[in-house]
């Protein structure tokens, strides 16, 4: 009896198994769906946020940028630089510059190229002829945007911004450069708040890192526009969004934008990425739990 008990319990045991996972099943299949209904709805969020943060570092950096733009437009109409009164016009950048703590200087540039006058005390010739930036600010007569590079005077990186200067005929007398401090810039975009995990980066046109939150001491200066992520930046005219790995390795979902500049005077990009880890870590918690339930 017990024997013929047994076979039949084990001819059973396979059936009872298959009918509970069937019965599961649909609850399997509710959970799955919720589950990419939440990370869907992570992904939705999170881009907002990052499109939000974007445009708050564009508007911010983009006010700086203008703002630099007026204070040479004005400086450029003060008796010192329209008479070419160099020491005098050192003097004035000298006092300038402590109220303006995102720069690193002011510079007054011949049309040659010699630099006359500066904020920031310096010895020997210094010629800055051979700078793009410089050159487009002189041939197109326009406010000009660079690129980063290392200040002759300072030392320091920056982002040049330079302004004509016109005589009495409508002619380029002068150059006026005022230096963006890359440091003040990195301070700057650490300031705005994101979640764990995320990465902000400011870069140029020529794919150089200007600015990286977090670990910026490793990647500030480097050019790499062979990267998929810069390149997606660069190709795409700024404007955009990927899934990439950024230059950490990490796999993110990135937001890139221009912040200052046009084409013709010099492109700068703030770009935004959160970690897929971080967006999904609700979600999949979520489903973690829900899956316990049965």
């Amino acid at each position: 009896m017990r024997a013929t008990l047994n076979r039949l319990f084990r001819g059973l045991r396979p059936r009872i198994i298959l009918a509970v996972t069937i019965s599961f099943l649909p609850a399997f299949g509710m959970i799955f769906l919720y589950s990419l209904e939440r990370r869907g709805d992570a992904r939705e969020a999170a881009r907002r946020e990052m499109v939000q943060l974007a445009e708050e570092i564009s508007n911010e950096h983009a006010r700086q940028v203008d703002q630099v733009r007026e204070l040479l437009n004005i400086v450029a109409l003060t008796p010192q630089v329209k008479g070419k009164e160099w020491r005098a016009s050192g003097e004035l950048f000298a006092e300038l510059l402590p109220s303006f703590p995102y720069l690193a200087n002011i510079l007054a540039v011949e049309r040659e190229g010699n630099v006359m006058a500066s904020a920031v005390p310096y010895e020997g010739p210094v010629n800055i002829s051979d700078r793009p930036y410089f050159q487009r600010a002189l041939e197109e007569k326009c406010f000009s945007v660079g690129e980063y590079l290392i200040g002759r005077i300072i030392g320091k990186p920056i982002l040049p911004l330079a302004q004509p200067v016109f005589n009495e005929k409508g002619e380029v007398d002068s150059i006026l450069v005022a230096g963006l401090s890359l440091e003040w810039l990195g301070a700057f975009c650490a300031s705005f708040s994101h979640p764990p995990g995320s990465a902000i980066m400011v870069v140029d046109g020529r794919g150089t890192v200007l600015s990286y939150h977090p670990e910026g001491e490793g990647y500030v200066g480097s050019t790499v526009p062979e990267a998929p992520l810069m390149k997606a930046i660069l190709e795409g005219e700024g404007t955009g969004s990927i899934w990439e790995k950024g230059l950490d390795g990490v796999k993110r979902l990135y937001i890139f934008r221009p912040i200052a500049g046009e084409e013709k005077t010099g492109r700068v990009y703030v770009c935004v990425g959160f970690s897929e880890e971080e967006m999904y870590r609700s979600s999949n918690r979520a489903m973690v739990r829900d899956l316990g339930y049965l």
